[in-house]
């Protein structure tokens, strides 16, 4: 037997070791309740890794160091041709009749986070690929959308970015014209664009016309670049970062395709938003209008690669018309390049929704005033 003065410090000894261990596992426990340490690890693309000075690379364009920015595009370059599609393990392949989900997301992610979690909540999701197309890179954007889990996801990034070209075109060119000035100001300045101005005479301001450039590449890019989605022949939905969705809106969505047949059949566009100015239940029914294509069919939009093609044929038409977003050069390609305008199916209650603020129609209607 072990006399009592070796016993006393081997007990003392044990218990240390055990009260240290449980400590540990309190520990432990604590920072992942607290969200302080992650509950997995995040994918690997686009993490930072030695880039650590790109953490705070979605802060603004003018003050980026040139290093900085070349860095960004380096990046971007990457995973635009490493195509990367998290979760296709769980969820792949992508089916031909799969519905592919291009959101355009600029740096509101706020915004973004009601509209990931509405998808979240939408019966058949994860048969969907979502497409998330970003003119900014942002580390918080990036580690938000890398998380989710639902369906399979794929990160591209607009590469003529007012964030890549802070002091070029597209981007602000020292040069540019003044938004404001007259043309004969213009002319004496000597300005880039001083033949150009627009309908109100107001001049290019870069900021606006990225959505239009951003969403043109994305169309192209997802139709004729992603490997995954190159011979995709079924639906293409656009959202954008300020969107909001119901929870069938995908059932609605293929019951119109369905449908087109019998109350539609020359539709080239499904179109799931409006902008109703009040809404109720009975607004809700799933009841559908054919009509010719307007501006206002510029929310939840859904077409295929026939439509694409007639669109893409119009490319003059629709990169040479006067406006800062892409819905009125589509309008534009349907009354002036076609030869039969395009036609929609619309529902009358709404699935998807739009959440933001309204700043550049607000400008445009601005304008007409002036």
């Amino acid at each position: 037997m072990m006399p009592k003065h070796i016993r006393f410090p081997i007990r003392t000894i044990f218990l240390l070791i055990i009260f240290f261990i449980i400590l540990t596992y309190c520990s432990f426990l604590f920072l992942k309740s607290s969200n302080v340490m992650p509950s997995k690890p995040q994918p690997f693309i686009l993490r930072n890794l030695d880039y650590g000075y790109l953490d705070n690379s979605s802060e603004t364009s003018e003050r980026l160091h040139p290093k900085k920015i070349l860095k960004i595009m380096q990046r971007i370059h990457t995973a635009n041709k490493q195509q990367l599609i998290l979760n296709a393990n769980k969820y792949g392949p992508l089916e031909n009749d799969s519905v592919v989900i291009v959101i355009q997301v600029h740096k509101r992610i706020n915004y973004l986070k009601y509209l990931v979690n509405s998808l979240s909540h939408a019966k058949d999701i994860s048969k969907v690929l979502l497409v998330f197309s970003h003119d900014v890179y942002d580390k918080e954007i990036n580690d938000y959308v890398q998380a989710i889990d639902f369906c399979m996801v794929i990160q591209i990034f607009y590469p003529h970015s007012l964030q890549t070209h802070p002091h070029t075109f597209p981007g602000k060119d020292p040069n540019d014209c003044p938004r404001n000035i007259t043309k004969d100001e213009a002319l004496i300045k000597k300005c880039n664009n001083a033949l150009y101005s627009d309908h109100y005479g107001h001049y290019r301001e870069a900021n606006f016309t990225q959505a239009k450039h951003h969403w043109w590449w994305k169309a192209n890019h997802v139709f004729h670049d992603l490997t995954a989605t190159r011979y995709h022949t079924g639906l293409v939905l656009f959202l954008e970062e300020d969107h909001f969705v119901s929870e069938d809106f995908l059932y609605v969505l293929m019951l119109m395709q369905t449908s087109t047949k019998n109350v539609c059949a020359h539709c080239n566009i499904l179109c799931l938003g409006n902008y109703l100015n009040e809404f109720t239940a009975k607004s809700y029914r799933a009841k559908a209008d054919c009509s010719t294509f307007d501006a206002s069919h510029n929310m939840g939009l859904a077409f295929n690669r026939t439509t694409w093609s007639l669109i893409k044929n119009c490319a003059q038409a629709f990169c040479s018309h006067d406006d800062y977003n892409y819905d009125w050069s589509l309008l534009h390609v349907s009354e002036k390049c076609l030869k039969r305008k395009f036609t929609v199916l619309s529902i009358e209650g709404p699935r998807v929704f739009h959440i933001g603020s309204w700043q550049v129609y607000k400008i445009w209607l601005s304008e007409r005033a002036d």
